[in-house]
């Protein structure tokens, strides 16, 4: 039964696809099938699906048998996942994860909540640097300035800023970033980061869970994309080197 859920699409997903085959049970008995009717729109927060019968589409993209959405219902942010709604062009049959069932069925694994968390890194990262370009092109087009021309605190309040979608196109002076940080820096132009291209940091050590599956707040996981890129990087190539460390170690895990 396991494998005829999974089959086709389990190789899809990163942290699904390397789990143990006692936790892939207890993961299929937490799916649920789903029906669809023509022009029905298809929009549930955190939850993973796969279509088995149909056709839809999302974000310009076609879904058909086989295909996934939803992998980055792993970050918390709200601003950090892609939130695009689905609409089916005929009846479609799906099956779902949500993320509160993924994470009670893994919760007595470790191992497999560590493998989770990896899977947040790459993504958090991936994402944020996107992000983080987006308001970096702006920013050289309305100003002429690049990451280099700004100081270290004008640098967070960057990243702060098109991390939660607030970036207007200007940095600050060093004086008023304190000011303005919790609140709209004058700008002359809104610059609107799309919501697709977002993530959440969270770190590796398997800890963001409680014993009792409490999960971690938002500015939690902000503060920490915020402490990663600070201490990782004085630019954006050095946040590219970053990444491909993380790739090295995941591989090297994995062996």
């Amino acid at each position: 039964v396991t494998s005829s859920l999974l089959h086709t699409w389990q190789h899809k997903v990163s942290f699904i696809r390397d789990m143990d085959k006692d936790v892939l049970v207890r993961v299929v008995r937490q799916l649920r099938p789903m029906l669809f009717a023509p022009k029905e729109a298809i929009l549930s927060e955190r939850t993973l699906f796969s279509v088995r019968r149909g056709i839809c589409l999302r974000g310009g993209k076609v879904f058909a048998s086989g295909d996934v959405w939803g992998v980055d219902m792993v970050l918390c942010n709200v601003h950090l996942r892609d939130t695009t709604t689905a609409r089916c062009l005929c009846y479609m049959e799906t099956i779902c994860l949500r993320y509160a069932d993924l994470m009670h069925a893994i919760e007595p694994f470790h191992k497999e909540r560590a493998r989770i968390r990896w899977a947040e890194v790459k993504l958090a990262v991936c994402r944020a640097m996107q992000k983080i370009g987006i308001a970096l092109r702006a920013l050289h087009k309305l100003s002429g300035k690049s990451l280099h021309d700004l100081s270290e605190t004008q640098r967070v309040y960057l990243y702060q800023s098109a991390i939660n979608e607030k970036f207007e196109g200007l940095v600050p002076p060093d004086n008023d970033v304190c000011q303005t940080r919790n609140g709209v820096a004058p700008t002359r132009r809104t610059v609107r980061l799309p919501t697709a291209r977002a993530a959440t940091f969270n770190r590796s050590d398997g800890q963001r869970f409680s014993s009792h599956g409490t999960e971690r707040s938002d500015s939690q996981d902000l503060n920490e994309v915020l402490n990663f890129v600070k201490q990782q990087s004085a630019d954006i190539h050095d946040l590219k080197a970053s990444l491909a460390e993380m790739r090295g170690a995941m591989a090297s895990t994995k062996a």
